[in-house]
């Protein structure tokens, strides 16, 4: 049985040939859609493409909410197509809702955040098993006074 290992990975003990925490298939594709999801565009070094275009619309004006759910959701299975080749028949789909959020101390203070339900139905490309995930993101703060 292949070997799947939790990130982040700690190279030097991999190659002092010391053990390092393993996981299942499920739990390690999570793992890699979890970094997709959080990743912006550009971060990485050695592949620009890898990551969320999420996050290039982290700050704008929605003026049509279907519209930009459609756009993400579309971006986000790209995304998982391109850089999770263990999964098939990928399917995607976001919810767009705001959540307030009350300081304790001054209760006149409010932080308001855009959070992002985002649901990822697939199969594993191995066995055809049904595989799901799903990943709450916060963006676009606003404060209020």
């Amino acid at each position: 049985m292949p070997k799947y290992y939790t990130q982040p990975l700690n190279f030097t003990a991999l190659m002092q040939g010391k053990e390092h925490l393993t996981c299942t298939l499920k739990d390690s594709i999570a793992q890699r859609i979890h970094l997709i999801l959080i990743t912006n565009l550009k971060e990485c070094r050695y592949d620009k493409n890898f990551g969320n275009l999420i996050w290039e619309h982290d700050f704008e004006n929605i003026p049509n909410i279907n519209a930009w759910k459609d756009i993400m959701a579309k971006a986000i299975k790209e995304a998982i197509t391109k850089y999770e080749p263990r999964l098939t028949n990928i399917k995607t789909s976001l919810d767009l809702t705001e959540e307030e959020f009350i300081n304790k101390e001054k209760q006149s203070l409010k932080k308001i955040k855009k959070k992002v339900d985002i649901k990822i139905q697939a199969n594993l490309k191995k066995t055809n098993e049904s595989f799901y995930f799903q990943e709450l993101l916060y963006v676009s703060p606003l404060w209020i006074d």
